[in-house]
């Protein structure tokens, strides 16, 4: 039987997760509320045409076509500070072995369950502060978890039958991954992290992720979520592959 209802989780639940995941090698679990105030204070949206998107930034990289930016993308995104350039993703063995452990423990659908904002548990963890011990284990762990979960409409495909419980859909070609999933502002977790000014090993190694889905690539990569990284490739050049 088809089960036509949303699951949401309320945001406690899904705080509830990181916290036991987190409590186990003694690191604070993320403030969901905190994360999306950052967030939302990490842009400068202007009410107002502003002007040649380039124009804004204070240094020009070169490599990158700015004059190919489209009209449409200069809508006075821009972010304040610079990303981290030597923050580096350095796994700890042992921390990493016990975030892959407690990762297993999750099934698929508590992986893609989303709370009233639409934002998912490996959504939080990504955005997490850098200043959390395990953030580099977590983030390592989460992803590799994901791989290999098939979805459609924000669902994971029936083992079963190989088709969508939603829809019905057994087209292959559309399942994407939990990586191509946004939230109810139409945030990814790349565009969460690129928001979040997180350093640009993060940034790249997501990138990396993504890219191994043309589906995920398509949906992260859609007109509704452009501008951010349009904005954001002097900062992060790896987006340009996908622009």
């Amino acid at each position: 039987m088809n089960n036509k209802e949303t699951t949401i989780v309320p945001p406690q639940e899904l705080e509830n997760i990181i916290r036991h995941l987190t409590d186990e090698i003694e690191v604070p679990a993320t403030n969901i509320s905190q994360m999306r105030r950052g967030t939302s204070q990490t842009l400068n949206y202007s009410s107002e045409p502003s002007p040649p998107m380039f124009n804004s930034f204070q240094t020009l990289e070169p490599g990158i076509e700015y004059d190919n930016i489209p009209a449409s993308h200069s809508q006075g995104l821009v972010l304040r500070e610079m990303p981290d350039t030597e923050w580096k993703m350095v796994p700890d063995p042992r921390r990493l072995r016990e975030a892959r452990r407690q990762m297993a423990r999750i099934t698929n659908e508590e992986l893609v369950k989303k709370d009233e904002d639409g934002d998912t548990l490996f959504i939080v963890l990504a955005c997490q502060k850098l200043e959390t011990e395990n953030y580099t284990e977590l983030l390592i762990a989460v992803l590799e978890r994901l791989e290999g979960i098939n979805l459609c409409c924000d669902r994971v495909i029936n083992r079963v039958t190989k088709r969508c419980d939603e829809c019905g859909n057994a087209d292959q070609s559309r399942f994407y991954s939990p990586l191509g999933m946004k939230n109810h502002e139409g945030d990814s977790i790349l565009s969460s992290v690129v928001k979040m000014k997180h350093p640009v090993t993060v940034i790249n190694y997501i990138i990396e992720k993504i890219s191994h889905s043309p589906s995920d690539v398509q949906r992260i990569f859609d007109n509704s979520s452009i501008d951010i990284y349009y904005c954001s490739q002097i900062y992060y050049p790896n987006l340009s592959r996908f622009l």
